[in-house]
């Protein structure tokens, strides 16, 4: 079933991007499985905001990671968030 009215081959511009949190391995070994999880719903929460603030749809977070994409008309928005580094900068505070 054809979705937003797409029914051929169709070029459009969209920016996909994965990120996760930096250094997520070495704070697995010293943080307690609920500390742990506190941890990634609020980075998951900054991020989720950080982007659609940007334009941009947070589609799925696996594990320490996420997916993120950014329509045509906000994919420069969406590379200065892909570069940004405010989501590190929250977790070392």
């Amino acid at each position: 079933m054809p979705q937003h009215g797409i029914t051929t081959p169709t070029e459009i511009d969209k920016l996909v991007g994965f990120f996760d949190l930096t250094l997520y391995n070495r704070y697995t070994q010293k943080t307690g499985d609920l500390d742990l999880l506190a941890l990634l719903t609020a980075y998951f929460d900054l991020t989720g905001g950080i982007i659609e603030d940007a334009g941009g749809l947070l589609i799925k977070t696996i594990g320490n990671a996420s997916l993120a994409a950014f329509r045509g008309k906000d994919t420069d928005a969406g590379v200065n968030v892909f570069l940004s580094t405010e989501g590190d900068a929250w977790l070392q505070a």
